[in-house]
């Protein structure tokens, strides 16, 4: 059983003296720190390691009590140890310290923007349960997608946005910023909201916030019935034929659409696909979103591309402006449109 002692050190009168603990058991355990408390030596007694009843030792009673409190805390901590053979050699002043200090040791928790700054930081290297893989570029993009408009909108209403502030009237107000201001349409909105929801979720998993309004019914993921534009492979290979020499910036965007359409890629995958991932007349790339190794054929249009710019892919493209100068490129073809439900 482990004993408690406390002692002093010196036995010179009128000097002020550390008051020190010492943790004993068995042969195993015999550790000694200092309490954080003193008193002049002659006030002390070693023996029975408590403080002299002097009548002019004005502290005496609440010294011997704190002491008797400290004794209690190493008690209940020690009972607490599941593997005392490998008590490490500073648990006894880390305990103490705790004792006298325990705001030192309380969990530091954050704020709303800097949790999710530091959630997208550690994200990079951040394992998907689903797929056993690294978080995609693109879900790293929609992280800070969103965190930019949380601080755009906070800079706008001027006011610190913080885990308490998440409520159904943020929502409200948030959602509408987004469609208004940022001119968002309804299912990007409701993209925004999905990954606000992820961060609340990260958050409260880790204990930074018990606010749980993100959780409720009203506070939903906003959605509507899209329709898809197409190109039939007709229309495709009126697209390759056309004679886009006279404008080089859109016949690039022209050839760089193309192969997105004969090789099925998401946008995300398509962008950081380069001629490393062509072998043997195969485009073989790992998809960002699922984790899953693809191998796709290529098409004849695809082979003429690749022969274009010697064996490489057309320059890459941002996503907008591409987006804009397809649109361009249709036009200039004057392309029909086929809208389908979703």
């Amino acid at each position: 059983m482990a004993t408690i002692k406390f002692f002093n050190r010196t036995e010179t009168k009128n000097k002020l003296a550390n008051i020190y603990v010492r943790l004993k058991e068995g042969r195993a355990i015999d550790i000694t720190t200092k309490t954080g408390k003193f008193t002049l030596s002659e006030n002390w007694n070693n023996k029975s390691g408590k403080v002299r009843q002097k009548a002019d030792m004005l502290n005496k009673d609440e010294l011997q009590e704190d002491l008797r409190e400290l004794r209690r805390h190493i008690e209940n901590e020690f009972l607490k140890v599941p593997d005392k053979t490998n008590l490490a050699k500073d648990w006894l002043k880390i305990t103490v310290d705790k004792y006298w200090n325990p705001e030192k040791y309380e969990e530091k928790k954050t704020n709303l923007f800097g949790f999710i700054e530091s959630y997208i930081e550690l994200s990079k290297n951040r394992i998907n349960p689903a797929t056993g893989k690294k978080i995609s570029e693109s879900t790293i993009k929609k992280y800070g997608t969103c965190f930019h408009h949380l601080k755009e909108f906070a800079i706008i209403e001027d006011k610190k946005i913080n885990f308490e502030d998440i409520t159904i009237s943020f929502y409200y107000d948030f959602t509408k910023y987004l469609t208004k201001d940022c001119n968002l349409a309804t299912n990007t909105v409701g993209k925004q909201i999905a990954v606000l929801k992820g961060f609340m979720s990260a958050a409260t998993d880790q204990g930074q916030t018990a606010n749980l309004e993100f959780r409720k019914r009203s506070f939903k993921i906003v959605n509507e019935e899209s329709e898809s534009i197409y190109l039939n492979e007709q229309e495709l290979d009126t697209l390759w034929n056309h004679d886009f020499s006279g404008n080089k910036p859109l016949e690039r965007v022209r050839d760089y659409f193309l192969i997105g359409c004969w090789t099925g890629c998401r946008f995300e995958d398509w962008d950081s696909i380069n001629s490393q991932n062509i072998k043997g007349g195969f485009l073989i790339y790992e998809q960002g979103k699922t984790g899953y190794k693809v191998r796709v054929p290529l098409h004849s249009v695809v082979k003429g591309i690749l022969e274009k710019y010697n064996g490489k892919l057309p320059e890459k493209l941002k996503n907008q402006p591409f987006n804009r100068s397809i649109k361009q490129v249709c036009k200039k073809q004057r392309l029909k449109q086929k809208r389908q439900n979703r």
